[in-house]
């Protein structure tokens, strides 16, 4: 996982986990390792994260396009760091889980694109989180959305 430059200035919270989230990554047989490299933030405000996702061969279907696992699991990657963006009086300490998920499937991205990832924060509780994810191809075409509810994993105590 990369990050822009001067991107997490104001954003001491999402360094952090970022920061912790690579630092405990090392089973590189993972599935959503594959997404790492290929992932970099580009942007991150209280309400909106946008990554920017090279699509390589092992992301893909046998038709060449992002596989739909792909998809989903951008879906949850992505937005799962949205929480530690959030201004409002719910501050969340640790990664969430997922409660649900979703992906809609609107048009193909072939290997060899870069995609944009975009994170819109709805709504972030004392318990859940609900983000909306748009992905763009290169050409800014739609091509992916999602829904994704997280729930707080932070102890009550």
């Amino acid at each position: 996982m990369k990050i822009d430059p001067g991107v997490l200035e104001d954003q001491p919270k999402l360094k952090e986990m970022l920061d912790q989230f690579v630092g405990c990554r090392d089973d590189r047989s993972s599935w959503e390792y594959s997404l790492y490299p290929s992932l970099t933030l580009k942007h991150a405000s209280s309400t909106k994260l946008v990554w920017e996702f090279n699509v390589e061969k092992q992301h893909c279907n046998m038709t060449g396009n992002v596989h739909g696992g792909c998809v989903a699991s951008l879906v949850d990657e992505c937005s799962g760091f949205a929480a530690f963006t959030h201004q409002g009086r719910n501050q969340w300490k640790n990664f969430g889980v997922s409660v649900n998920i979703s992906a809609s499937y609107l048009r193909g991205i072939p290997g060899g694109e870069t995609a944009r990832v975009e994170v819109t924060t709805e709504r972030v509780g004392k318990t859940l989180a609900n983000f909306y994810v748009k992905i763009f191809d290169a050409k800014d075409r739609l091509c992916y959305t999602g829904n994704h509810t997280v729930f707080c994993t932070d102890p009550k105590i």
